[in-house]
């Protein structure tokens, strides 16, 4: 399988959006929350792991596999690459460095240290 390019799209809302010159997090800010607040903590959990499994159904069709194949790949079963893709399974980050390795795709994470809670 050939190595595929991916542009990376920031997540942490730092670019503006051209109609109204605002950041992605200013917006969400006002209509979410604040960074700190329990529901912007909520939303952006789940819009990562909404990105993950988007991200997976699309290079597992883009590798021209099916649910099965994948899951043969990796020794796991057809349900369990249906409920990653779907964002209904916790998984660990072995499984995901599995699934996307055999996927062909480079993955990589970040961290970020947090300020002290008061």
């Amino acid at each position: 399988m050939a190595q595929k390019t991916v542009q990376a799209i920031p997540l942490d809302g730092s670019a503006e959006t051209p109609q109204h010159g605002r950041t992605l997090d200013s917006t969400k800010d006002d209509l979410i929350g604040g960074l700190e607040t329990s529901a912007r903590k909520e939303y952006d959990s789940l819009l990562q792991r909404k990105v993950v499994s988007a991200k997976l159904r699309e290079y597992r069709m883009l590798n021209n596999m099916s649910q099965a194949e994948l899951g043969a790949l990796i020794g796991v079963q057809r349900n369990q690459i249906s409920k990653l893709e779907r964002d209904s399974s916790n998984v660990t980050l072995g499984t995901l460095f599995k699934v996307f390795g055999a996927l062909g795709v480079d993955v990589k994470f970040s961290y970020e240290l947090l300020p002290p809670r008061p």
